[in-house]
């Protein structure tokens, strides 16, 4: 697992809640970017995220590998039509969403 420290961390990287990645993902060098999700929402809001906009492009979720909660926190390991592992995590306090690509 990377262990970015926290002083080169640019202020964008900080408020997409970082940790949600480096304490379950072996993330690559990159950042976690602010995504949109299209997602099914059954009993609770975000059970099972379908498709998410990545780099300009809309992607579709072939398979989610692992499936999480923590407190205030979704997190889910998916694998794209393309074969692309990402970690995406739903921050249930800012309503926001937030990918990063797997290595």
């Amino acid at each position: 697992m990377w262990l970015i420290p926290d002083r080169l961390l640019t202020a964008q990287a900080r408020s997409i809640d970082m940790d949600c990645y480096l304490n379950h993902f072996k993330i690559s060098r990159r950042y976690p970017v602010e995504i949109s999700v299209k997602c099914y929402s059954g009993y609770l809001y975000a059970e099972q995220p379908r498709s998410f906009v990545w780099q300009g492009g809309e992607r579709e979720i072939e398979s989610v590998e692992e499936a999480w909660q923590e407190p205030g926190k979704r997190l889910f390991r998916v694998v794209t039509h393309d074969g692309r592992l990402f970690g995406l995590c739903y921050n249930e306090a800012t309503d926001r969403w937030s990918a990063i690509d797997l290595i």
